[in-house]
């Protein structure tokens, strides 16, 4: 059922376009209405796919508040942990576990923040989102650094993106209790 506002709206835009493409001199029968017809089906689509992403059904499906604010806390331990023993990990080691991270709970995380605008609306994802998207670059950027073999300079940026996972679970906190 979520699938069919999309097909909705991608049927709007072609009609839309086709309409607006007929505008030209001279003008093509049954433009305008072919332009009225695709616009009513974009905005028809686009509220019924909202009103989908929004029913219970939709959210009892995904993840609570609770849930991300786990999964933020899980991406933050590993972090901690990495950042605590960068001096005795070798630099393989390290990189092999920022791969890791990004791949696996980065990636869980990341692909639900439609889930989360849904359940706080965008301005709260925002706010909570800001510090996750700054740790995941400097995890990719010290990933990106050990691989052209600038060690040292790769994990000196460990302590910066611990600091705004820190803050993240804050965020992520304020969020579950409100």
């Amino acid at each position: 059922m979520s699938k069919l506002p999309n097909v909705v709206i991608v049927v709007g835009f072609c009609a839309g376009s086709l309409g607006a493409a007929g505008f030209a001199e001279p003008r093509e029968d049954y433009s305008l209405t072919l332009f009225v017809i695709g616009m009513a089906l974009l905005v028809i689509g686009g509220l019924w796919g909202r009103r989908v992403r929004r029913s219970p059904s939709a959210g009892a499906r995904g993840w609570s508040l609770a849930s991300f604010l786990g999964a933020v806390e899980a991406i933050r331990d590993k972090v901690v942990e990495l950042d605590d023993g960068r001096a005795q990990l070798a630099p393989d080691e390290i990189h092999q576990r920022i791969d890791d991270l990004l791949r696996d709970e980065y990636f869980d995380l990341t692909s639900r923040n439609d889930e989360l605008i849904a359940l706080v609306g965008f301005n709260a994802y925002a706010k909570a989102w800001d510090d996750v998207a700054s740790a995941e670059r400097l995890l990719a950027r010290c990933w990106s650094m050990i691989t052209d073999d600038f060690v040292e300079e790769g994990t000196s940026e460990l302590p910066l993106a611990r600091r705004h996972l820190d803050h993240a679970v804050a965020a992520f906190a304020g969020l579950a209790r409100t």
